[in-house]
């Protein structure tokens, strides 16, 4: 919005008692930073409006009691409608000139005043620096003062021109597919460089439903960042960040590489059932008469509880007749019975083939066990 130009066209209004002003206007001098204040003094100004008016570059600033121009500095201020001030704040060097200070009568009156703004200068001081590198560039403030307000500072800022410099923390990210990758690159360069990131197909990449680039600056720092959505197999490969400017290019490479799960079966835990053959103890023995003893075997010898296969007692018993099998079911029974009539030291002769007994049976389940178990594992 362009600020309102001189001059406006005031209404007529008739001539009763015409205001005029009570004392030239006076110039005014400033320095670089202050403020500075234009006086205007006007006399029996009744209903009449003041303007003040740049002249240079016929700007109206204020009417009445209302700011015009845009400029957050000015001010107006009046006493009783006699003493009209305009006040510029922080002025500097493009404030100087003349500046008119009006009333709209008929004809039109004016008085104008001129606004100098000096620049204090120091001179004998400097900073010198010498081999400059990156890590200097920055902003220096010079303060003078000398005991008397008010102190003066000035602002220097220095740049140092360098080709772009890029250093990849992470040469290779892995990601799986269906999940997010963030490629990164860390670049430091000045002027500030062009930047782009190309995929290994050579195409450059833009911001996208695919794709997010930010990049945070911090000075001569910048941190490029590529972030690739729901990674697929055509993502995979390389990727390049690249930065130019004037003093040069450079170029960082990022490898995208699939990142393979793998997965643990656990052993099964399904119980099982494991089957044992029956041994059955067969007895052939001549019933002991009564008052006997049996004599005690030697170690290793075939004794009445000896094992036997069953299919072996079954083919046995196939081969003997119904009259045998009755017969030895008899004897049997006539053993126990004298068995039980033995004394004492008797039985503890034959503990030691009961103790076989046991064990053996023990041996041969534990086999067998381990069997199933071994020919369950190679199945799985």
């Amino acid at each position: 919005m362009e600020e309102k130009k001189c001059c406006l066209a005031f209404p007529k209004i008739l001539a009763a008692g015409d205001p005029y002003f009570a004392e030239p206007m006076s110039n005014t001098t400033a320095t670089v930073g202050r403020e500075a204040i234009l006086k205007c003094t006007i006399e029996n100004l009744d209903s009449f409006k003041v303007a003040w008016i740049k002249v240079d570059t016929q700007t109206l600033l204020t009417l009445d009691t209302h700011v015009i121009s845009r400029d957050r500095r000015l001010k107006i201020t009046n006493s009783n409608k006699r003493q009209w001030f305009l006040n510029i704040k922080d002025v500097s060097v493009l404030d100087r000139g003349y500046y008119m200070c009006q009333i709209n009568t008929e004809p039109m009156i004016s008085q104008e005043g001129f606004l100098d703004v000096m620049v204090q200068r120091v001179e004998g001081e400097f900073l010198n620096l010498t081999q400059v590198t990156r890590e200097d560039m920055g902003a220096y403030l010079c303060i003078a003062k000398n005991g008397i307000p008010p102190t003066v500072s000035k602002r220097i800022v220095l740049q140092v021109n360098f080709p772009p410099k890029i250093k990849v923390a992470n040469q290779m990210v892995y990601a799986a597919g269906g999940t997010d990758a963030i490629l990164g690159c860390h670049l430091e360069a000045s002027p500030r460089p062009l930047t782009s990131w190309v995929r290994h197909d050579d195409v450059v990449l833009i911001n996208n439903n695919k794709y997010e680039i930010v990049e945070k600056e911090d000075s001569y720092k910048i941190i490029m960042q590529l972030k690739i959505r729901n990674v697929s197999d055509n993502d995979f490969g390389h990727y390049k960040c690249v930065a130019n400017n004037m003093f040069g290019d450079k170029e960082g490479f990022v490898r995208l590489i699939e990142q393979i799960t793998t997965t643990t079966t656990a052993m099964s835990t399904i119980p099982y059932r494991v089957f044992i053959p029956i041994q059955r103890v067969v007895t052939e023995s001549q019933p002991i008469p009564e008052g006997t003893t049996t004599a005690k075997k030697e170690y290793g010898a075939p004794t009445t509880n000896s094992l036997r296969d069953e299919s072996q007692v079954v083919s046995s018993e196939k081969q003997l007749g119904p009259g045998k099998v009755e017969s030895r079911l008899e004897d049997e029974s006539n053993q126990r019975r004298t068995i039980k009539k033995r004394p004492k030291s008797t039985k503890d002769s034959t503990s030691g083939s009961t103790e076989f007994f046991v064990i053996s049976h023990l041996t041969l389940f534990a086999a067998a066990s381990f069997n199933l178990f071994r020919n369950s594992l190679l199945k799985l």
